[in-house]
């Protein structure tokens, strides 16, 4: 045996006995750090495969085929979901690209849309069935003659923006409002209706960049609306970022790039298109 030692070397030797072993499935890593490795070491399959059976919670889904919209029912998020011409309650989406629910309620930065009842649902399904363009814009610009004195032209670029932020997100192009006036003019009155019965909307003072950021995330465009009250500094050098995002979001396409370095560096796409 001292001679098979001598001419194939004692480290070759070693490896062919560790090779019977790995045979025998008698394998033992003795290197410490080697062993730390393999312990640390998880397969990029499956890392990509956890974040997949992750589920991201989502206000809207319109992919795939599906139209689903978050909503509460007696507090509980469900999502509405349009397919094949039917609307359906479901609790969760299983999609091709992954898991979808509907954003939990202490979660939304706009008003929910909340039911008392699922019944109350199949009701509102029932009754809009017959509705139309025409029959919901004479709909919603009752609601605004009601709580404005203004003249018809005002009535009229309010509704129609009304209605047009449920199909923001298919037009990739807006405009923005802007109410100019004196203390007591009704400007706030304005922002309130509109907040009452525009697309998801997010109303409050003083918001910042990233609160916007926040609002919209990095998943679909076009998810919701905001108004800002008291926006009399949006022009202020400290309100640069925010800026930004108004003159940039006009349009879809458009995402802002973050670089969050908590953990390393990961870059994030944030979405700025909005009414």
């Amino acid at each position: 045996m001292s001679g098979i030692e001598d001419l194939l070397g004692k480290d070759l030797l070693g490896q062919i006995n560790n090779g019977n072993d790995e045979a025998q499935g008698e394998t033992e890593i003795k290197d410490p750090e080697q062993e730390e490795y393999v312990k640390r070491k998880i397969p990029n399959d499956q890392k990509k495969e956890s974040e997949s059976n992750k589920p991201q919670y989502v206000q809207r889904y319109s992919q795939d085929g599906y139209l689903a919209e978050a909503v509460l029912i007696v507090n509980v998020p469900y999502f509405l979901v349009s397919k094949d011409g039917e609307i359906s309650i479901e609790k969760e989406l299983n999609t091709p690209s992954g898991i979808r629910k509907p954003l939990e309620a202490s979660s939304y930065l706009n008003r929910p849309y909340s039911f008392n009842s699922k019944e109350e649902v199949q009701d509102y399904i029932k009754n809009t069935t017959n509705e139309t363009l025409d029959t919901l814009y004479r709909k919603v610009k009752s609601i605004w003659s009601k709580y404005l004195e203004a003249d018809n032209f005002h009535l009229t670029i309010c509704t129609a923006d009304t209605i047009f932020t449920l199909f923001q997100d298919k037009m990739g192009l807006t405009h923005y409002l802007y109410f100019v006036g004196n203390n007591g003019s009704g400007k706030s009155n304005n922002l309130k209706v509109f907040q009452i019965l525009a697309y998801r909307n997010m109303m409050s003072t003083d918001i910042t960049a990233a609160n916007i950021y926040q609002f919209l995330g990095s998943d679909e465009e076009g998810i919701g609306t905001i108004c800002e009250d008291e926006a009399d500094t949006i022009d202020d050098y400290s309100e640069k970022d925010k800026m930004k995002i108004y003159k940039n979001g006009y349009t879809t396409g458009s995402p802002v790039f973050r670089t969050d370095t908590s953990f390393g560096r990961k870059q994030y796409k944030y979405n700025t298109f909005l009414f």
